[in-house]
């Protein structure tokens, strides 16, 4: 083969520049395709810091319907107004990828989708349960906020024995 290259230099020059022209094409080409995925990671990242955002304004407007009085006549029309702006949000938020955490009342909890905030005992339970106090987002495979619960739990069997004493 180096007799070959001795008799044509410009063979050997071709190939190698053939060579060179190849991996410039395939360099450039994973280039693209980081690029591609950094952009694509940069905007994904922004879109979960804007609906985050908009989690609270989401957060709001349920606190603002929860201190309407119910016997306010008046306040009928604000409640109606309130809630469609909330619907529309909800909307907006599901249309771009979030997904409420659900929580049943009678579900195990899962630190991996819930917050514990408080723990209660009620005498008369026979199974733990939750009740939601504030929801839970996913977007996407990621949990973007977990669901704020209560956990109630039934008496222990040492404390209904202890007490029996």
């Amino acid at each position: 083969m180096k007799k070959d290259a001795e008799e044509n230099p410009e063979e050997e020059s071709l190939e190698h520049w053939k060579d060179r022209a190849l991996r410039a094409r395939a360099e450039l080409e994973n280039f693209r395709k980081r690029t591609e995925l950094e952009t694509e990671d940069r905007v994904h990242l922004r879109l979960e810091a804007l609906l985050s955002e908009l989690l609270v304004v989401s957060d709001h407007l349920e606190l603002a319907l929860a201190a309407i009085p119910s016997d306010d006549p008046d306040g009928a029309a604000v409640v109606a107004g309130v809630q469609a702006i909330g619907t529309e949000l909800e909307s907006v938020l599901r249309r771009h990828g979030l997904d409420p955490v659900q929580v049943e009342e009678d579900a195990f909890f899962d630190p991996e989708f819930h917050e514990a905030v408080e723990t209660v005992t009620e005498d008369e339970l026979k199974e733990p349960r939750m009740e939601l106090l504030r929801r839970g987002w996913r977007f996407g495979d990621r949990i973007l906020r977990p669901a704020r619960v209560r956990l109630i739990r039934p008496p222990e069997e040492s404390e209904s024995s202890s007490s029996d004493d």
